[in-house]
Order: C-alpha cells, then sequence, then structure tokens
C-alpha cells in the first residue's frame, strides 16, 4: 500500500549553460555549470551522491558537504572524463546500446558508417561519437521510496542575444537559437530486479523571458521523430545523399525504399544536412510514405510528464528509481542533442540553454 506522502525533495536544480559549436570548435561560451541543492526533510531522508570510478557509491558527510556545483562536478566525474569546457554535439540513440547499466550513443552523422545503424560496417563504434554528457548518480533513502521527477524539472533557453557566425561574422537569429531546446534529450537509465528501468525523454519546455514562442512546429511533435531519413551528410552539395542511382535513406530498417519519382537537379540553397535537393536524375525516395509504413526507426521518447510524480496524486507515472531502505542504486543521467530531430539544425549552432532536474520519492 501506498504512504502516500512526497518523502525528502532532492533539489537537483541544475543549470546547464551550454555553448553548441558543433560547426565551430572555438566555442564563444564556455560556462556549463550544475547546481545542485537538497531541501530539508520532511518524513524520509533522501539522499544524492555519486559512483566514483572505483564503483563506490559516495554521498555528502558533515566533513566533506559537497555539492554539485562546476568544481563539485569536476571533482565527482572529472575522473570519468567530465570535461565541462567540451560543448555538446549533436549524438543520437538509434543503435545505442546499454552496457554495464550506462547507455553508449551514436554518432548522428559521420561519412562511412551503416545508414541503418549508424556503425561501422563490421558492427564496430566510432573511437570519436561526440561530446554529450552522462553522469552516475547514487540515491539513497531510510525507507523505501520510488525516486520520481518533481514538478518543476524543465529546460528554458539561455542568453541567445547579440551571436555572431564565427565565419560570416553575421549575427544569428536569437529565436532560431532559442528553438534548441526542442532537440535536447535527457535519458534516465536504472535498475531493478536486474531489468534496465530506461527512459529516453524530451524535457518540458518553458520560456526564459515573456513572449518567447517555445510551441513545438505542426510535424515536428515529439512523436513526429525519426532516428533517419534522407540526408545530406557526406558532402555540403546541397544534394540530398545518393549512391547507385538512388537516395541514401539513413535509419532504414530493412532494405526496401519507396519511391516517388526523379530528381531535378536544382540544389538547395543554404540548407543543412536536414534540409537539401535532388540530384539531377536520382531516384527520389518517399520519406513519408517509408515512415507511414514503418520503414524507418522512429524515436521512443516520452515527456517529463510521464515520469513526474504530482503532489498529491501517488503513484500515476513511471518511477526512476526504486529504493529498499538504506541501499544505495545507481541512476544514470544522459544529457544530449538528438542529432534527427527535426531543431538540430545548423541554425541552433552556438545556443544556450538551462536544464533544471528536482528528483523527489514516494514511500511505499
Amino acid at each position: 500500500m501506498l504512504a502516500g506522502l512526497l518523502t525528502t525533495s532532492l533539489a537537483f536544480a541544475s543549470s546547464v549553460t551550454a555553448t553548441f559549436a558543433w560547426f565551430n570548435l572555438d566555442a564563444q561560451q564556455k560556462d556549463q555549470i550544475l547546481n545542485f541543492g537538497v531541501t530539508e526533510p520532511v518524513e524520509g531522508i533522501l539522499e544524492m551522491g555519486y559512483y566514483d570510478v572505483d564503483g563506490n557509491a559516495v554521498f555528502p558527510t558533515e566533513e566533506d558537504p559537497f555539492v554539485f556545483d562546476e568544481a563539485g562536478l569536476k571533482k565527482a566525474f572529472g575522473p570519468a572524463g567530465y570535461d565541462p569546457s567540451k560543448p555538446l554535439d549533436p549524438v543520437t540513440g538509434l543503435s545505442s546500446v546499454i552496457e554495464d547499466g550506462k547507455p553508449l550513443l551514436t554518432s548522428s552523422y559521420r561519412s562511412g558508417l551503416d545508414p541503418k545503424t549508424f556503425l561501422y560496417e563490421d558492427g564496430s563504434r566510432p573511437e570519436e561519437i561526440g561530446t554529450y554528457y552522462q553522469f552516475e548518480f547514487a540515491f539513497r533513502c531510510n525507507l523505501d521510496c520510488w525516486v520520481y521527477l518533481a514538478p518543476n524539472s524543465h529546460v528554458s533557453p539561455g542568453d541567445n542575444t547579440g551571436k555572431f557566425d564565427g565565419e560570416t561574422g553575421l549575427e544569428l537569429d536569437e529565436s532560431k537559437l532559442n528553438e534548441a531546446v526542442h532537440s535536447l534529450r535527457v535519458r534516465f537509465t536504472g535498475e531493478e530486479n536486474g531489468k534496465a528501468l530506461d527512459y529516453v525523454t524530451v524535457p518540458t519546455v518553458l520560456p526564459s523571458k515573456e513572449g518567447q514562442n517555445l510551441e513545438r512546429a505542426k510535424g515536428k511533435a515529439i512523436n513526429d521523430v525519426y532516428y533517419g531519413g534522407v540526408a545530406s551528410l557526406t558532402a555540403d552539395s546541397g544534394y540530398y545523399d545518393a549512391k547507385d542511382g538512388e537516395e541514401v535513406v539513413y535509419g532504414q530498417l530493412n532494405d526496401t525504399k519507396l519511391f516517388s519519382g526523379y530528381g531535378d537537379g536544382i540544389p538547395y540553397v543554404g540548407g543543412d544536412f536536414l534540409h537539401a535537393g535532388h540530384a539531377k536524375d536520382v531516384h527520389v525516395v518517399d520519406v513519408d510514405a517509408m515512415k507511414s509504413n514503418g520503414m524507418i526507426a522512429k524515436e521512443n521518447a516520452v515527456p517529463f510528464s510521464s515520469i513526474i510524480l504530482e503532489d498529491g496524486v501517488g503513484q500515476s507515472s513511471n518511477y526512476l528509481v526504486s529504493l529498499k531502505a538504506n541501499k544505495s542504486e545507481r541512476l544514470v543521467v544522459t544529457v544530449y542533442l538528438e542529432g534527427w530531430d527535426p531543431y538540430c539544425t545548423n541554425d541552433i549552432g552556438q545556443a544556450a540553454m538551462s536544464l533544471d532536474l528536482v528528483f523527489t520519492g514516494l514511500v511505499h
């Protein structure tokens, strides 16, 4: 029976301010900070710490009351490779696997990879996939409880005013930079009774100032995101990639393609890898038909609301971690840009955003 009360809310009030400079590696802004704090206990005591490189759970003590600010993150996760000076790169959940309880993501676009999987033909992964954040947090409670996100968890645009393209010197469109929030993903991976609890989530988007329109456009909803399609990944030619007289379909689930005609040879000017033209006399892929027929892999992402514990509602959503009293459990939090989200284009390069994650528990 549920006790029906919220235990200690652990405020993982993390401000992740990231500069996405994947086309211009000389990032203009590199302050990427996560601040964590713990509220006062109510009934139970819910603690959050981290797992060190030896696999030991480390929790704050009176002698070492660490907080996960920038210095705390570097101290806790630096030995495992965390480097806050690196900007995020677009990666993808396509072909990702869980190994040793942690998701391994895949490069979202790179030549020489199998279009179906983004792996090399022998099934191996590229050594350099791209930068994404991954933290192994430890949770512990003095009572049996489930851990969820709290309702105030969200992502917001950062300060995207007055930013300029590093090559052209032209000012970047603030409204486009603000849309970078739509491509952010937060993946929560835990384990219960030997089975993975794994959720790819799309954060709730809140404006950072009055007047921001941050609704996803029609046709770009969460359930419209696919791990693939036609793209211009191998060369900046203005045309979608083609091979043997046919456009390449990235992420397709088998070798069958559906076509709609032949290319007109008109390049797309000012496009990006998701927007290009059709090369002359090349068989044009009917991407919409392939998607509707289940022939291209689809992202299985859920909104934050599916893992949020609403005040006074009880167990109405999916929990992230199940805790036995006084026993620590691991929750891996992976923060990344989904390279196949339709908002993950050149237009959001150098964008900044802040991510607030607040954890809470329900005694049972």
